[in-house]
């Protein structure tokens, strides 16, 4: 699969350089040029903008910091939501808030394209090593498509065995509404 990554910081570094190891085509992409040099050593091709990643990528995961810059990256000029093809997904793996989430889903869906919020909790040597806490939507909220499944299961970002909360119809414990259960 066509993968884009953009934040290559403490969490990024580490996850996406599992996806380069479970064998994806990797494109990179940090404002912090010197995070990309161990990647593109590595076989990851690195990109010169955000709107060069998302052109050739099926999926792209950002692993970012603030809303701002999410929102920045997304939906500002040369930005995801404008660069990615229609039928391409979003994989927002930082931790945002509720109302940028969904400006961000909003845009993509103006688009043709699918934003999936699977936010990953715990420290960086965890979400290197495959144990992060990951929380993971289901496939059937996509229609089937098992993209974005697929990739977190090939990258071993949260490892078998280890804590997934899951999102969606149906999953959601009783009190708890629509959020995450076990």
């Amino acid at each position: 699969m066509r993968v884009g990554f953009i934040g290559l910081g403490r969490m990024g570094g580490g996850m996406a350089r599992r996806l380069l190891d479970a064998g994806h085509e990797l494109c990179v992409f940090d404002v912090v040029a010197a995070q990309t040099a161990p990647f593109e050593a590595a076989g990851a091709r690195v990109a010169k903008s955000i709107a060069e990643l998302a052109a050739g990528s099926e999926i792209v995961v950002t692993m970012l910091v603030e809303d701002a810059i999410v929102a920045q990256v997304a939906l500002g000029p040369g930005g995801l939501s404008s660069g990615l093809a229609a039928g391409a997904i979003h994989l927002v793996m930082g931790t945002h808030g509720v109302a940028t989430v969904r400006e961000l889903e909003s845009k993509h869906r103006a688009a043709g394209q699918t934003l999936v919020a699977a936010p990953v909790l715990g420290r960086p040597d965890l979400a290197a090593s495959g144990h992060a806490f990951l929380l993971q939507l289901e496939k059937g909220l996509l229609g089937g498509r098992a993209g974005f499944v697929g990739i977190l299961k090939d990258a071993e970002l949260a490892a078998p065995g280890r804590a997934r909360a899951r999102a969606g119809r149906g999953t959601a414990a009783p009190g708890l509404g629509a959020a995450a259960s076990r």
